[in-house]
């Protein structure tokens, strides 16, 4: 059904331009659930081809990320890849969205996650999105697609993705789950962090909508790119996109993060590769959250001092990993990046050679393959937190700012929900 709309309302809009084009849309659709209430904005990059010859992508993205400005990072994916689509929303309690809130007496008789809006909560949700948004011929998921997660959104999209990610509708299209900073559960630093970023919000004004961006961004980028970028010039470059988000969208974001379900099972479960992308200096996820992803998996590595500085970042040898790690429904593959927790903003590039990768299906001739003599055998062995470690102490320059946005190293939790002095 949704591809012989998508066919009409193809052969509609090539009627209706001069010279034939199909244009991208303009800007983001309110969509609402089946409750009534959920309201979420969405919008399709890229235009849609019935002759499918790219991979589409699903992105969840991170906890306060609007969907206008993660359309910017896949803007160039589209634009290069024609017949690439990439979907994109916000989720309850982002910006311009409505959500269901209980009363107090409806809360005792609802699950946590329920009244905390959770990944649980939030997957039948995205289906729903997804229905509508093939039900109106706008992006096929009987073509090929990976489901993707940016820190928080991996939850959303594990949760997605295990819930759903077996049914007769996705079964033969669902091609990987990928994450970006994700984790698959809180642990005692990034609990620790959220709980004091919340009391915070508490105490700020709702007419100071800076102070909460001006806080968080402590904890987004690493040491080394701010001894490059002045701390003002990095918050100028991470809020450029308009952000209507509230202060109580942001503290119930929050709640909805510490009352997240554990996909670490879930993803174990996954009979789709895996593929990771972490950041070696992130103060806010830890490099151990990589771990739980990659159980039961045979998984891979590109090391951070193995990325290119010229031409395709993932090089030869990273693409040759990565293609055959999406061969293999119980594959992973990990790219580990010098970078802190907003690695769109400092190490775009290495995102963006790495979306280019997964739009193309494993069955095409890749621009980038390694000849036989550069193959190397697969690491079966995971990294251990202490080689991480390691690789990080070995890299972090001292901290020289004081400012809201330096970065956050001496914030990382003790165990106890405290901050660690000697961090």
């Amino acid at each position: 059904v949704g591809r012989a709309i998508a066919q009409k309302r193809q052969m509609e809009r090539l009627a209706a331009k001069p010279g034939g084009k199909a244009q991208m849309a303009t800007g983001p659709t309110l969509f609402t659930c089946r409750d009534g209430i959920t309201t979420m904005p969405f919008e399709v990059l890229g235009k849609l081809q019935l002759d499918v010859k790219h991979i589409n992508l699903v992105v969840c993205h991170d906890l306060f990320d609007t969907c206008e400005a993660t359309r910017l990072l896949f803007k160039p994916l589209v634009e290069k890849h024609l017949g690439c689509q990439v979907l994109v929303f916000n989720y309850p309690s982002q910006a311009q969205t409505r959500f269901p809130v209980p009363t107090d007496e409806e809360a005792k008789h609802q699950a946590p996650g329920e009244v905390a809006l959770n990944n649980e909560w939030m997957a039948p949700k995205l289906n729903e999105l997804m229905q509508h948004v093939e039900g109106q011929g706008e992006m096929l998921f009987s073509a090929p697609f990976h489901v993707l997660g940016i820190g928080h959104g991996l939850g959303i999209a594990a949760a997605f993705s295990s819930q759903f990610g077996a049914s007769p509708r996705y079964a033969q299209s669902l091609r990987s789950l990928v994450s970006i900073n994700g984790f698959a559960s809180v642990d005692a630093q990034l609990a620790a962090i959220l709980t004091s970023t919340m009391n915070v919000f508490r105490s700020i004004p709702e007419n100071r909508p800076d102070l909460p961006v001006s806080y968080f961004s402590k904890f987004l980028f690493s040491d080394a790119y701010l001894q490059r970028v002045h701390p003002n010039l990095a918050l100028n470059i991470h809020t450029a996109v308009l952000n209507p988000i509230t202060l109580d969208g942001r503290i119930r974001l929050i709640q909805a993060a510490l009352s997240m379900a554990d996909t670490k099972d879930m993803v174990k479960r996954l009979n789709v590769p895996v593929i990771v992308v972490q950041s070696t200096e992130d103060a806010l996820v830890n490099s151990s959250n990589v771990d739980p992803l990659l159980e039961t998996r045979a998984t891979s590595h590109l090391w951070s001092h193995q990325i290119e500085e010229n031409g395709n970042a993932l090089g030869k040898k990273g693409s040759k990993l990565l293609i055959d790690a999406l061969g293999k429904p119980k594959g992973a593959f990990v790219v580990w990046v010098r970078a802190g927790h907003e690695i769109r903003q400092e190490k775009k590039n290495i995102l963006l050679d790495l979306f280019d990768l997964l739009a193309l299906p494993v069955e095409v001739e890749h621009p980038i393959v390694a000849p036989e003599s550069e193959q190397q055998p697969m690491k079966e062995r995971l990294p251990t937190s202490q080689e991480q470690e390691r690789e990080v102490d070995q890299s972090d320059p001292p901290p020289s700012y004081s400012s809201p946005v330096t970065s956050a190293r001496s914030h990382r939790s003790n165990g106890s929900g405290n901050a660690d002095p000697s961090a």
